[in-house]
């Protein structure tokens, strides 16, 4: 009873781990923080940090509409950190820059008026 206990969680344990791939490098070495899916989009906020500024792939959002095979990148070009949808309307924040919104899958962006009190603790 032990071997058949033993044999059904190594198999559950063995194909649980085995569901992602890779399938595009086309983003480079941009560090990926946060993905957004939006109908047949996904759209993926990238950051890159200051010591890799020499990184040939603009860092902000990109779009892909096949699964992730192939991005493009969108007219935001910031330090993504979040990015989502509510109802087909896509956020994107960042980390200093302030945040944004597109009505149209990222083509054009707007920033959100948002007031920025920055407190002083001594």
């Amino acid at each position: 009873m032990k071997k058949i206990i033993l044999f059904v969680l190594l198999l559950l344990f063995n194909t649980s781990f085995a569901q992602w791939q890779n399938v595009s490098n086309e983003i480079g070495g941009l560090n990926v923080r946060a993905l957004a899916p939006n109908g047949s989009n996904i759209f993926a906020g990238t950051f890159i940090p200051i010591s890799d500024l020499v990184n040939p792939y603009p860092y902000g959002v990109w779009r892909s509409q096949n699964n992730g095979n192939n991005w493009t990148f969108t007219s935001l070009s910031l330090r993504i950190t979040n990015l989502f949808v509510n109802n087909s309307r896509l956020f994107a924040s960042t980390n200093w820059e302030g945040n944004y919104y597109s009505d149209n899958n990222g083509a054009n962006w707007t920033a959100m008026n948002i007031n920025r009190n920055i407190h002083k603790f001594s």
